[in-house]
């Protein structure tokens, strides 16, 4: 969590963006289309088994693959030093992209076509083709924020250690609320089947990440500074305070408590006071901390709501899950956007913190949405199996029992859960 001292007296440079360039332009517009929204709702459609999953990544790969043509093309004419095909990770990143892509297709064709292999192998094609599909996205966000690196020229030279810390740490934030807003809205059935608390999860996360942030955010053997001492502080908390987490889940992991939320509003309120070079840079990581201060509350209020429903084996869901989780995105797109350069930047354009701040609250809400609409369709789409004359509706919550029911009226809880073994995939599921 290397961000101390962000910013800049005011004497910083532009970033090193090209010129406009019509190729790159396009190249960007069809990856962001394709790898940004076309194939994620394909890969969705694909786990509800939608008649329309493979027309959608039909039309995603052919999007993708003029993509990676113009750009390779872009890369070959490029006089733009930090852009070579050779000289950064965003065109060598792209062919996994490639890989994965192919991969997926050859997968995709064999399930479908070729019926006369054993079940044994038709099952581990399934499993890697449902894998590698949900991969996917997450190789698609890595690919993108790399090409935003790249364009923009971030992360050169004695940046680069900040800036990975920046991105990781930010990235692992927005993964976290992202999945806060799954187990809200569509993994009631799942937390049922596993058995366990949220808490027993995040406690455990905490404490390992804590563990390695005590012992990474010093170069040993270097004298200590202030950033060094707050950022192994904050790697202590979160080790000890994801330790008692751990043990307040006992005896059977089962128990809901408030020590993970509290290592999170720790953590916003050592972040808001965290002392900064410029004022830009405060403003922004004030506002970072704010963001998870306020999830923080939010989960503690959200715990003691459910916490007897939770112990008797219910997980029920509450509104306050989706604060909390969007509080957290929110604070993983401040922390991303608080780089070094990024704040040289800002003081050169004179651009004041508070405008920025709102461009980043923006793109958070946006996530959110796009993350709630991915889950709407999960949710909302009838699943296709083969054989059958009727189809089921996906459940709907009743918020009292939190019991889950089909359109028939028939508790499905375990169908839910069945839907999940793989051995039930449909031979239609592409």
């Amino acid at each position: 969590m290397d961000h101390a001292g962000h910013g800049s007296d005011g004497s910083g440079t532009p970033l090193d963006i090209p010129d406009y360039n019509g190729v790159l332009t396009v190249h960007i517009l069809c990856m962001v289309a394709s790898y940004g929204f076309i194939i994620p709702v394909g890969v969705v459609l694909g786990l509800i088994r939608s008649r329309w999953h493979v027309p959608t990544q039909i039309v995603g790969s052919m999007i993708a693959a003029l993509g990676f043509f113009l750009g390779f093309m872009h890369d070959v004419g490029s006089t733009h030093h930090h852009e070579h095909s050779h000289r950064n990770p965003h065109s060598s990143f792209a062919w996994v992209m490639i890989l994965a892509l192919i991969s997926q297709g050859l997968f995709g064709f064999y399930i479908k076509f070729y019926k006369k292999s054993t079940a044994n192998l038709r099952k581990i094609v399934k499993v890697a083709h449902r894998w590698l599909g949900i991969s996917t996205i997450v190789l698609a966000y890595v690919q993108m924020l790399l090409g935003a690196i790249v364009y923009l020229g971030m992360c050169k030279a004695d940046h680069l250690g900040q800036c990975l810390a920046h991105f990781i740490m930010g990235s692992s934030f927005i993964a976290y609320g992202i999945i806060l807003l799954i187990i809200a809205r569509a993994g009631n059935a799942y937390m049922q089947h596993l058995g366990k608390s949220q808490e027993f999860w995040d406690s455990w996360v905490m404490t390992l990440w804590g563990i390695v942030n005590t012992f990474t955010e010093h170069r040993w053997g270097e004298r200590w500074s202030h950033g060094d001492l707050q950022h192994t502080s904050l790697g202590v908390l979160w080790w000890f305070g994801g330790m008692l987490g751990i043990f307040m889940t006992r005896p059977n992991g089962k128990s809901r408590n408030i020590f993970p939320a509290l290592v999170i509003i720790f953590t916003g309120v050592a972040m808001a006071m965290h002392a900064q070079l410029s004022a830009t840079s405060g403003v922004i990581h004030s506002f970072f901390g704010y963001a998870l201060t306020i999830g923080g509350v939010a989960r503690i209020f959200e715990v003691l709501k459910t916490q007897d429903d939770v112990i008797e084996g219910r997980f029920p869901k509450h509104p306050l899950q989706l604060v909390s989780g969007f509080f957290i995105i929110l604070a993983g797109c401040l922390f991303m956007s608080a780089t070094e350069e990024m704040m040289s930047f800002l003081n050169w354009a004179m651009i004041d913190g508070v405008s920025y701040s709102n461009v980043v609250v923006s793109f958070a809400f946006f996530i959110t949405l796009y993350a709630l609409v991915l889950i709407s369709i999960y949710m909302s789409k009838k699943r296709s199996v083969r054989d059958t004359t009727a189809y089921k509706s996906f459940p709907t919550q009743n918020y009292e029992s939190d019991t889950e029911v089909d359109s028939f009226g028939k508790d499905i809880t375990t169908t839910a859960l069945d839907d999940m073994e793989l051995d039930n995939i449909s031979d239609d599921f592409p």
